[in-house]
């Protein structure tokens, strides 16, 4: 059925709205984090884009105030993860590098970017033997990171909109020790904290 002039303007209105209240929240979440922008102990963590506002927002259920709340939690848990400022030269765990394997490679039909997860192959309760928790945690959050510039980059580069990441993981080689529960409940407490970390 034919839209007529009435239904056109009534949509019109509708999407006017839902903007103007999207809006408003933001201008609201960037109201409570603006005093942070003055704090040293924040420089390196905080990021006030309205692109990374709205995705706070988004995982917020659009809550102003949940949201400044977990970005500033956020904030906090990286703080006490990497122990200082993000930086382009920090180093990756040793022992997280050397035995699980996976990393980027290329981007799919799509042009999100794809990680591939050698989980099978992956000592998984070795490495929970021989990493400490807080290791563990600051090897992913590292690798989180550097998805994180490469999703940047990839934006800049095609000039496009770029925010997924197509997960691949290769169960080919699993046993029962993959998936002991000294494994499982080490890389879940892992898991816990890397979602504290980016929500987003």
């Amino acid at each position: 059925m034919a839209k007529t002039p009435e239904t056109l303007a009534l949509g019109e209105n509708e999407s006017g709205e839902k903007e103007k209240q999207k809006n408003q929240r933001l201008g609201r979440l960037k109201s409570r984090l603006a005093h942070l922008t003055r704090r040293p102990y924040y420089n390196g963590f905080l990021d006030l884009s309205t692109e990374n506002l709205l995705r706070w927002l988004d995982a917020s259920d659009n809550c102003p105030l949940l949201a400044a709340a977990r970005l500033r939690a956020s904030i906090e848990q990286k703080r006490k993860v990497f122990k200082t400022v993000l930086a382009p030269s920090y180093t990756h765990t040793h022992v997280g590098d050397k035995h699980i394997g996976g990393g980027l490679c290329g981007v799919d039909r799509q042009g999100s970017l794809v990680y591939f997860l050698v989980f099978g192959l992956t000592d998984m309760r070795g490495v929970v033997q021989a990493c400490s928790q807080d290791q563990l945690v600051v090897h992913w959050a590292q690798h989180i990171e550097d998805m994180i510039e490469a999703l940047k980059k990839r934006q800049k580069d095609t000039k496009k909109s770029v925010h997924n990441i197509l997960l691949i993981v290769d169960l080919n080689g699993c046993t029962t020790n993959t998936f002991s529960w000294t494994s499982l409940g080490g890389w879940l407490k892992v898991g816990v904290n890397c979602v504290t970390l980016f929500t987003t």
